[in-house]
Parts: structure tokens; sequence; C-alpha cells
């Protein structure tokens, strides 16, 4: 029984940690880069950022008005909460598979193909700290969309400055 207790925190933790995956670099270089990044296909929404630091707890729809807003968190995160606003799909950028390894879901690009359609609407990526919708925003980018950006920092920020929601099924 203590075995299985120890197992189970271990688990946790390890969950934990893992957070949004990917590479600290990334992360760290789009840091570095305020607003769109050179190339002028993608960037970062900071929410501390002054356009957005006068915000409400009820306002956070402001920040996604007139985009398509895609949460990318899988199932287990999704549970711990949501953001209020109108989510328009969720789509998981990585997959775990029952050994707990993390790959790239390889029809990332295609499903959100289908839920945006055209590639010049403004899309904004959402995951628990960012590290995977940066990515995520990289390669929708390197694929042809336009006006892609995700929110620095993720859910865990999101969910310190806007109001947030229980999970639901029909999210």
């Amino acid at each position: 029984m203590k075995k299985i207790l120890l197992l189970a925190i271990v688990a946790g933790f390890l969950i934990s940690v893992a957070g949004c995956g990917g590479s600290s670099n990334s992360t760290k270089s789009a840091e570095s880069t305020p607003g769109p990044f050179k190339d002028g296909k993608f960037g970062r929404i900071n929410l501390s950022d002054p356009e957005y630091d006068a915000l409400g707890r009820d306002e956070g729809q402001k920040v996604v008005a007139g985009s398509v807003f895609i949460d990318i968190r899988n199932k287990w995160e999704r549970e711990r909460g949501q953001p209020t606003e109108v989510i328009k799909d969720i789509i998981a950028y990585q997959i775990f598979s029952p050994g707990g390894a993390r790959k790239i879901n390889s029809n990332f690009v295609q499903e959100v193909g289908k839920v945006v359609g055209d590639k010049n609407k403004k899309i904004i990526l959402i995951c628990h700290t960012s590290s995977r919708s940066f990515n995520a925003a990289r390669l929708l980018s390197e694929n042809g969309y336009t006006n892609v950006y995700d929110i620095e920092g993720g859910y865990t920020v999101w969910s310190s400055r806007f109001k947030v929601k229980p999970y639901s099924q029909s999210y």
C-alpha cells in the first residue's frame, strides 16, 4: 500500500513538472522577443503588457476578441479548469502514449485547418505554461498561417489574471 501511494505521489510530481513540455531554449528565446516575431507571422501575448494590464477578472474575452481561441492542453490539464471565454476547439498538440512518452500530434496542422479555415485568420493558442503553444504557433507559421499567437505563461498565467470555470465535457 505504501509503495502504491509513493508511486502515485511521484507520478503526480512528474506530470506536474512536465507541464507543457517542449524545449526550454525555445521558450527563453521567445520570452526575450516582445510582440510579433521578426518574421511577423507569430508572436506572444504577454498579459502583463499595458494593453492587457488594466483588464479586470471578467474581461479575458477582450484578449481573444476577433480570433479563433484554441486550447491545446490535454484532457487531464483541462480538468483543472478552463478559460471562461469561448474556446473554438480543443486540439491536442502532443499525444501521450501508454508508456508516458510524448509525441507531436501528426494531424495537428490539419485539425487546425479544419477549425480555422483561412490561414490569415487570427489564432490564439493556449496550453498549460506556453511551451507547447509556442512550438505549435511556430509549426503553424511554418505551414503558412500568418497571424498566430500564444498566451505567454499559458493557462497558469491566464487563470491568475482572469476568471476560469470548472471543467466541462461540452467545452
